[in-house]
């Protein structure tokens, strides 16, 4: 649904000239195809939700066969070589719904899945605010400092560098975030309203950017101004993401309908 949505909005885009190309038929397939390597989407942005289904169906089936953690291992590490293979590999595989993305994202799947499964040892020895707080300060000055020892990486079109620094980088980052969630944003309303209404935010701050860069030359390079850029994006969405998500939840990729008759049914039920 968010995905036609963005067609419409790309078509109005293309009409007054923010955007230079638009293709109906092409954006039609690439919905369903979801890799813009292949077929431009309007919200390619999605690649990354469908990538993730396939990542846990995938996990899904190698715990199934698999008879310990010991196995899951091995052959989420497998699966890791098979996608790190494909990303140096001169006919690189641009598969739909990202599938090649997916061997390399089923490595830190199991890596959750195991700190899950580990979570109160984790409890246990994360008590002291100050200790966490050096921790996750540590982890994140040495995700920067791999990641810039190694060269520009990108999941969504198999960029890995260095596999070795993106591991590091990745998993360094990844924790020294989870550190600092549960310090300091936990309880925050306005991280846990972004949290809840992610997939809005993630599918149309793409366009707004687009907008303000075409009538504001300031806003097209420059870190600083790029930040500047986020912030005021996020400003405009946090509003919109609720009224939106209460009045029209066709935006969220949600029917008022089903909705209704969900809670309907969990009333029933209590």
């Amino acid at each position: 649904i968010i995905n036609f949505i963005g067609i419409i909005i790309f078509g109005i885009l293309f009409k007054v000239g923010v955007v230079e190309e638009f293709n109906l038929l092409e954006s039609i397939i690439g919905v369903f195809y979801s890799h813009n390597k292949v077929f431009k989407a309007p919200i390619g942005q999605l690649w990354f939700v469908t990538a993730l289904f396939l990542t846990q169906i995938l996990f899904y089936f190698i715990n199934k066969i698999s008879k310990n953690d010991k196995d899951i291992f091995i052959l989420c590490l497998i699966c890791a070589i098979i996608g790190y293979v494909n990303s140096i590999s001169t006919y690189q595989i641009y598969g739909p719904w990202h599938i090649e993305a997916v061997f390399t994202a089923v490595m830190f799947y199991f890596l959750g899945y195991i700190f899950t499964k580990n979570i109160k040892i984790y409890d246990k020895y994360t008590k002291n605010k100050l200790c966490n707080f050096i921790l996750g300060f540590i982890l994140f000055v040495v995700a920067v400092a791999v990641q810039y020892k190694n060269q520009a990486i990108s999941m969504y079109v198999g960029n890995y560098g260095s596999i070795i620094l993106f591991y590091i980088s990745s998993l360094s980052s990844i924790l020294g975030l989870i550190i600092f969630v549960n310090l300091f944003l936990k309880k925050s309303y306005i991280f846990k309203t972004i949290g809840k209404y992610s997939i809005f935010f993630l599918c149309y701050h793409y366009s707004l950017i687009l907008i303000f860069k075409k009538y504001f030359d300031f806003f097209k390079s420059g870190n600083i101004n790029l930040l500047l850029l986020s912030i005021i994006v996020t400003v405009i969405l946090f509003p919109l993401s609720i009224i939106t998500y209460n009045k029209l939840p066709i935006f969220h990729g949600k029917s008022q309908f089903l909705e209704r008759k969900l809670d309907y049914d969990r009333k029933k039920e209590n």
